[in-house]
């Protein structure tokens, strides 16, 4: 799944049960981080040479593994007051984007990304033989009920996953979104 996807799962999955903003944010970015081993890809532009060698390298490696499962709950912990449910809630957002990523990550190609679930003490991989391309109607789908699920959120709570950026944004969105519905609904 793309960035912008885990987001978004993550910040619906982040508003079960929280009315902290410090705490959605926090879970948010956790279900974002693991992508983070993805930026050798900047290296790789950098260096211009074609190869995506630190892309192809440490993708779904140094970020996608059970040590950044536990490093991800241990700093929730501490920044959400030493309080267990925002670092559970922020570890399950970490898991959830691992098995998005192994179940529907794969190139258009047909070519599949496997998880490195542990390393650096294994480089074994996991792997699943069906996984779905990136760009598939799967993904696609799934995104789009999130989204659903997001503006239901909005209209109820009065917040949208902009909340992670900005106050400002996330009342611009949330002030769109129920002028959109009201125009509807006369």
């Amino acid at each position: 799944m793309a960035p912008q996807q885990h987001m978004v799962i993550s910040w619906v999955l982040s508003n079960l049960n929280y009315d902290k903003r410090r705490d959605r944010i926090v879970a948010t970015i956790c279900g974002v981080i693991p992508d983070i081993d993805g930026l050798g890809g900047i290296i790789d532009d950098i260096k211009g040479d074609g190869s995506y060698y630190y892309y192809l390298s440490w993708h779904h490696k140094a970020g996608h593994n059970l040590f950044g499962v536990v490093f991800v709950g241990l700093i929730a912990y501490f920044i959400c007051g030493r309080k267990i449910l925002p670092a559970m809630v922020s570890m399950t957002a970490y898991l959830i984007h691992l098995f998005c990523d192994l179940i529907g990550s794969g190139g258009p190609d047909g070519s599949l990304w496997p998880i490195s679930f542990l390393w650096p003490i294994s480089e074994s991989e996991m792997i699943v033989s069906w996984q779905w391309a990136l760009n598939s109607w799967q993904n696609t789908l799934i995104a789009g009920i999130f989204m659903i699920i997001m503006i239901i959120i909005a209209g109820k709570k009065r917040r949208s996953f902009l909340e992670v950026f900005s106050p400002r944004m996330d009342n611009y969105c949330i002030n769109l979104i129920e002028k959109i519905f009201k125009r509807r609904s006369t």
